[in-house]
């Protein structure tokens, strides 16, 4: 207990000098690194970092990581096995995070970490690499243990330290519910996740699946309708950070969308459009374009769009009698799923 004692005293003088000496925080995040400290501790290093945030006008975010159970669900999280897997959970925590970072217990099953300086984007990076350091223990292995992770940014999601914890606890109940979770699709690859989205065989999440072509009641162009108002709103916030993947097949000199990103200009989105050949005439400004030789490419079309303030996916995959399936969501936490599986299965630079 003596490594890990904290003056507290010398903690509140820090809070008060926070706002005007950014570099004593600093200090004092150096005597804490390599460590997981109790919830006092990390709440209290919450609201220093509330307070600098505020004032100097910058970005702050937390991670908060949950332990519920192991074997899948078949068993509660509980007693000695949880606290041998805890400590699993700290050493992961630690590699993970940076030396300015602070993470800390807030119970027997959740770890809070507070990232200081960290965007929306900064945070999900922080969030994938752990998700990445886990998956050993949370999609195979013994323990086999569900581990569910949730963010919040500051000033997006809060006005202060405790409304932002309190968005993170909300955000890690809608993921536990969701049928990411519940369906276990983040244990499977990328075109598995496709079929299973496609199918309709989601039970309770039919809302979220629809026919294009054919005879539907969605035409072909509604896709190229979607792609054409996801790059204007681009084009009208384009200090937004963001990324978005536009899957057309191949990507042929008279592609539509190639006139509407022509005009976007100058964006902090990176796009990129897909597909399995490219067409050497076709004019790409604006615009990275990414071969993957795979003939499932060509059986469907996809938009994946996420920024700080919104998210939308849509899958279309080829049917029968010029119709398509389609799935389609604007939940952030699926959407960054889907990009992510997409990205690491077609062994694409990550974006996030």
């Amino acid at each position: 207990m003596s490594d890990n004692f904290v003056d507290f005293e010398k903690l509140s003088e820090a809070e008060e000098a926070a706002a005007s000496k950014p570099s004593r925080l600093e200090e004092m995040t150096k005597s804490i690194e390599g460590r997981i400290y109790d919830s006092f501790f990390v709440n209290e290093y919450g609201k220093i970092e509330s307070v600098r945030a505020e004032r100097y006008g910058m970005s702050f975010s937390v991670i908060l990581l949950q332990v519920d159970s192991f074997a899948s669900g078949a068993r509660k999280a509980e007693g000695a096995e949880l606290e041998s897997f805890m400590k699993i959970v700290s050493d992961i925590v630690i590699k993970v995070i940076r030396n300015c970072d602070v993470a800390g217990k807030l119970d027997e099953r959740r770890v809070l970490m507070v990232l200081p300086n960290t965007d929306y984007f900064g945070s999900l990076i922080t969030l994938k690499k752990l998700t990445k350091a886990l998956e050993p223990y949370t999609h195979k292995g013994d323990p086999h243990a569900s581990v569910v992770v949730s963010q919040s940014t500051f000033p997006k999601d809060s006005v202060g330290y405790g409304e932002l914890v309190n968005m993170a606890t909300t955000r890690l109940h809608e993921i536990k519910t969701s049928f990411w979770e519940q369906k276990q699709l983040k244990t499977k690859l990328f075109w598995e996740v496709v079929a299973l989205l496609t199918s309709g065989s989601l039970s309770g999440y039919d809302f979220q699946t629809f026919d294009a072509g054919g005879n539907s009641d969605f035409n072909m162009d509604y896709i190229g309708r979607i792609n054409d108002a996801i790059i204007k709103e681009i084009i009208r916030n384009p200090d937004r950070r963001g990324v978005l993947y536009i899957g057309a097949k191949n990507i042929s000199a008279d592609l539509p969308i190639l006139k509407t990103i022509k005009n976007m200009g100058r964006s902090s989105t990176k796009v990129f459009l897909v597909g399995e050949h490219v067409d050497k005439n076709a004019d790409i400004r604006n615009a990275i374009a990414i071969t993957i030789n795979d003939p499932r490419v060509t059986e469907m079309l996809f938009t994946f769009f996420l920024t700080e303030h919104a998210a939308y996916a849509l899958i279309c995959k080829e049917s029968w009698g010029e119709t398509y399936n389609c799935f389609h969501t604007a939940n952030p936490y699926i959407v960054e799923g889907l990009i992510t599986k997409f990205q690491r299965d077609m062994y694409l630079q990550e974006q996030l």
